[in-house]
């Protein structure tokens, strides 16, 4: 745990001395649906939005990290 906590905070301090961030929004629609051999249908709308986070490490590494939420439907 100690040891997962310490590469952690290094990987951190090594983004932080990175030179240039990218960052943007994703969006989109679900469509979710759940079809039975009765002919039961449930289709659903759903949404998911959320962010990402691109830092340039060096001309050959970049590091790209996402957080994402989905509203999922269904029976």
């Amino acid at each position: 745990m100690k040891k997962s906590l310490m590469l952690i905070l290094l990987f951190t301090i090594a983004i932080v001395n990175a030179q240039e961030f990218t960052y943007g929004f994703k969006a989109g629609v679900n469509l979710t649906g759940f079809h039975t051999q009765t002919g039961t249908n449930s289709d659903l709308v759903g949404y998911n939005f959320g962010g990402v986070l691109k830092v340039n490490l060096n001309k050959t590494f970049d590091f790209q990290g996402e957080i994402l939420l989905n509203r999922k439907g269904g029976i």
